[in-house]
């Protein structure tokens, strides 16, 4: 199943029938259905998912947050 939602991901992309972001929604969806097709995935293993990422978004967010204010310090602090 795998390599058909790679095929359909990357294929869709390249053939023009849906942009990257698209693209790596209909993987998502596509790997979310696959393992609930293969029962792989129970509503705790759901649950453990939507933290891993929300924690990892945060993280992310986090860095961004501290790049813009070192980006406005370096600016203040700069001789003109």
């Amino acid at each position: 199943p795998m390599m058909t939602i790679v095929f359909i991901s990357i294929g869709g992309i390249y053939a023009g029938v849906f942009s990257p972001t698209e693209g790596a929604a209909v993987g998502a969806v596509g790997t979310f259905v696959a393992s609930l097709a293969q029962r792989e995935l129970d509503l705790r293993g759901i649950q453990r998912s939507f933290v891993g990422t929300a924690e990892t978004s945060a993280m992310v967010w986090m860095s961004f947050l501290r790049g813009d204010m070192l980006n406005s310090a370096l600016s203040l602090t700069s001789s003109r």
